[in-house]
């Protein structure tokens, strides 16, 4: 099962470098290639999952409710580096350390479920080919919904 290794193979390097970020920053070293190149594998790896994994897994197992829970947490990972962003573009550091620390949090344990609940039963077989790097503009799910509401 190809796929499933890459995939918990990504949780590791992206929990790996997510700690590389935090242990920077808490000496004063925030860095910020590493953070912006961690972002967008995250995005890319959001992407593969909302727009073929989770679709393909819900044809085969019902995991509407554990889906949407997955889609909410990638909306909230998403939305705390446009605050990583947003704060330091207006010189605003106080709260990145914080933010840092809310999306390695919710990284483990997303993670962790994601392998349970959904890579366990992925088959290469029946996975569809994927895009490699989400398309330009391409947002989650959840986000897209709040956008659409407002």
């Amino acid at each position: 099962m190809k796929i499933t290794k890459d995939f918990e193979d990504d949780h590791i390097i992206e929990q790996m470098k997510m700690r590389e970020i935090i242990e920077g920053a808490e000496k004063g070293e925030l860095d910020l290639d590493l953070m912006d190149e961690l972002e967008n594998h995250l995005k890319n790896h959001m992407f593969q999952e909302e727009e073929y994994i989770f679709p393909a897994m819900n044809k085969v197992q019902n995991l509407r409710l554990e889906i949407a829970g997955f889609q909410t947490e990638h909306a909230a990972l998403w939305r705390l580096f446009s605050m990583i962003h947003s704060d330091l573009e207006k010189g605003k550091h106080d709260k990145i350390q914080k933010y840092l620390t809310e999306i390695y949090k919710i990284l483990v344990e997303h993670n962790s479920r994601e392998e349970i609940f959904v890579y366990k039963m992925m088959n290469d077989d029946s996975m569809p080919v994927m895009e490699m790097v989400r398309p330009e503009g391409w947002v989650c799910k959840k986000i897209r919904e709040t956008q659409a509401i407002h």
